[in-house]
Order: structure tokens, then sequence, then C-alpha cells
């Protein structure tokens, strides 16, 4: 038999395991003192707002949804009848749309991606590539650029009109941003929003960015019309939720960064990244790792990865917290699996809809996140004293 049959052999007989073992120890909170004052600023401008662009990530298209930031934003851009856009970031990481993708494939991105358009109707929705200056993210940028003109053609104002990009950390805002103004500049003039892969990279509200010039809106009106200003874009530093309440969303939330590293352990992220990755394309890690055979021990795959790379530590152990990171961050970038950690489905989505219709429920005041955390660590003593007696 030869390698590359032995290879798909190992594939086709594995069998992944269809249950993940979630430690006792997962923190469940990640709210932190530039989210609060972030959020106070971000609901004193909206009285001067247009237009909120709420980004979440493709690949937890359920979980990224923040409903702190949406109950908070919320009542006051119905009343001021502020538009709402829904942008899902980084398409390209959790679907391959590869001339080479098989159809099966595409049908299902199509039928995941209608699927959230019903769920969100009748307000807009946008799916985004990752990046700002790719051929794809700017395709992307045009249509949500398209939202905005369309909104701003039809509702008059002559001071202008502002877009606020909010979401939760790192799910690509400032990113969003920067193409926004690439291709509304029509320069494709460098970025003005710092980005960068971790979270926490913008910690205040920026400054105005135009990307709608004013002669744009105006073009075609007659010497008697009134004349609408440029439109203007601000960033806004990533908000997260006081407490999350299953450790499933928390390593979903973790794995894509939405969450700064070190908060969680790296090869707990690791095996909850190889656990997906063997539901979905088994195997996918072999040229990382240098091994064809699948597996559900994420020690094995992290030593076979340490030991490709080089990276050892002292006296010549596997530096298992390295491998993890350099696992993980390759999944980020796309370059292992791109895959979806959000089932989309009718009966997941009604689900959601259920949880949206009680927003008090899905809201977790700090003080009630901290008395759930004491009551997780005392329990977890307990367990530990009976244990050890």
């Amino acid at each position: 038999m030869t390698t590359t049959a032995k290879a798909l052999d190992a594939v086709t007989s594995f069998a992944p395991r269809q249950a993940f073992h979630f430690p006792t120890n997962i923190p469940r909170s990640y709210y932190l003192g530039h989210h609060a004052k972030g959020l106070a600023k971000m609901r004193s401008l909206l009285a001067q707002t247009s237009i909120v662009l709420e980004c979440r990530d493709y690949r937890i298209p359920l979980t990224s949804r923040n409903p702190l930031l949406e109950n908070s934003l919320s009542s006051s851009m119905s009343d001021s009848g502020i538009k709402r856009i829904i942008v899902y970031t980084k398409r390209d990481l959790g679907f391959p749309d590869h001339a080479d993708t098989p159809r099966s494939v595409k049908a299902e991105a199509l039928r995941r991606e209608q699927l959230l358009r019903k769920l969100h109707a009748p307000e807009d929705v946008v799916f985004t590539d990752s990046g700002s200056k790719t051929d794809s993210s700017h395709k992307s940028a045009r249509k949500t650029l398209r939202h905005i003109k369309d909104y701003a053609k039809s509702n008059f104002s002559i001071t202008g009109h502002r877009v606020m990009v909010a979401g939760m950390p790192n799910v690509g805002k400032s990113t969003l941003l920067n193409a926004l103004r690439a291709v509304g500049s029509g320069t494709g003039r460098g970025k003005v929003a710092r980005t960068g892969a971790e979270a926490g990279v913008t910690r205040s509200v920026g400054g105005l960015v135009k990307i709608i010039d004013g002669k744009e809106l105006n073009e075609g009106l007659s010497d008697d019309d009134m004349r609408s200003e440029s439109v203007y874009v601000q960033d806004t530093p990533g908000v997260f939720m006081p407490y999350v309440s299953s450790p499933d969303a928390m390593l979903k939330l973790a794995l894509c960064g939405c969450v700064g590293d070190g908060i969680i352990p790296a090869d707990t992220l690791a095996d909850y990244l190889l656990f997906h990755l063997n539901l979905s394309s088994p195997g996918c890690y072999a040229d990382l790792t240098g091994s064809n055979r699948p597996t559900n021990d994420v020690f094995e795959l992290l030593r076979d990865l340490s030991a490709r790379t080089g990276k050892m530590g002292k006296g010549g152990t596997f530096d298992l917290e390295a491998a993890s990171m350099r696992l993980i961050h390759q999944w980020r970038k796309g370059n292992v699996g791109r895959t979806m950690l959000n089932d989309v489905n009718e009966e997941v989505l009604e689900q959601f809809k259920d949880e949206k219709a009680n927003p008090q429920a899905s809201v977790v005041s700090w003080n009630q996140a901290r008395k759930v955390e004491k009551g997780r660590r005392r329990e977890k003593a307990r367990v530990y004293a009976d244990a050890t007696t």
C-alpha cells in the first residue's frame, strides 16, 4: 500500500470524539475596565449616529452576539430611528470559497447564510472577508458601503451621517473600517485603525474617518435641492459580556481570539480545536504535524508538532504550550481546517430566537457573575477536599 493510500485509509477509518469534556476551571468572564468605559461612551454617541455596523465572527455567528451590547444600544436605536446592519466578518476563515471547493460545501454555506439573513430580517446582513487589502475584502466592503450609501441618499442630513462600528473584541471591526475607507476613498490609502490578531487592540472610541464624500450623495440633484454632507465612520473598542453562561461558548470565543491569550490554558484550547477539526475534516493538520494519522489525543498531536518545528523546552522536553499556540494561530489564519464552530440550522435558530425574546435572561450582571463564580469555586474546593480526605 502506498503512503497516500495508507494516509487515506487512516482518515476514513478514524472515529472522532462525539463529545468534548469541559474542564471545571474555565473562566467565564473577560469584562475589562475599558469595555465598560467604551460602552458608556458608545451610548453617549448614539444621538449623533445614523447607522450601527454590528460585527460578528462568521465562524461563531451565534456565540459572537453580545446581548449586553445589543440590549444597551437597541432601545436608543429604536427611539432614534438608527439603522443597524449586521456584518459577519472573517467569512473566508469559516468557509473556503475557492474554485475547487466541493459543491456540497458551497451549498451548505449558502443555506447557512440564507438562515442568518432570515434570522435578522428585515435588517440588512452582509458577509465580509478577513483583511482590508485583498480583492475579496474590498468586494465585500463595497457591499457594506452600498447599504450605507443607499441609507444616506434616502435620509437627508445637512450635518452628514455617522456610522458606528461595534461588536465583541477582535471580531474585525478595525479591519472593516480600514476596508471601507480604502474602497470609499477610491485611492486605496493606508489603514487608519490599528489592527491585530489579539483582543483589545482598540481600547477607546476612535476619531471620525470619511468614507463617502457628500458630492457622491448629491449627484443628480438640482440647484434647488438640499445638499447632504459626507458620511463618516467611527471605530469603537470591543465590548465583552460580564459573564459567559457556558464553558462551550467561552472556548469558542477564546479560540476565535475574542478573549486574550493566556486567560484559558493553551492546551485546553488546542484540544477543543482538535475536537472540532476532527468532526469536520480529520487529518487537515497533517502538513503541520508531519503525521498522516488523525488522532483524538491532543498531546500526541502537540508532541508531533513540537518535534516537527524543533521548538523544545529545557532538557529536550516538548514545549506543549508553544505547540498549542502555533496550532491555534495557524487555524486563526485559515491555514488549518477552515471550519465553523457554531451549528446553524432551523432548530438552533429557533432556540436562539427564544433567548433573544427574553433579553434580561440572556444578560448576566457583573454582581450576578461574581456570585456564580464564587459558587463554582466553592464547589470545586469541596470536591477537592472530599477527594483528599
